[in-house]
């Protein structure tokens, strides 16, 4: 291909793109807003927990992070 020939194809995928269809960006989904709650065992979570022993070490990180997701979703759970 010369220099100032364009492809017909789609960057992306290296498919014909369809006709009438942009090159724009997938939309990505809207996330939900973490509530106030989340938002403060995150803060809490990295004050605590950034540049620990534990944060060094994945296996143990992954596992306390997991906890940490099920906490959030019992705390979510419950209604006062």
């Amino acid at each position: 291909m010369k220099k100032d020939e364009k492809s017909t194809t789609d960057d992306a995928t290296g498919a014909d793109p369809k006709p009438g269809s942009t090159s724009a960006p997938a939309r990505t989904p809207s996330r939900k807003e973490p509530s106030a709650i989340d938002r403060e065992i995150d803060r809490w979570f990295h004050e605590q927990i950034h540049g620990s022993a534990v944060s060094r070490h994945t296996p143990s990180y992954n596992h306390l992070r997991q906890a940490v997701a099920d906490l959030k979703a019992r705390l979510a759970s419950v209604k006062e």
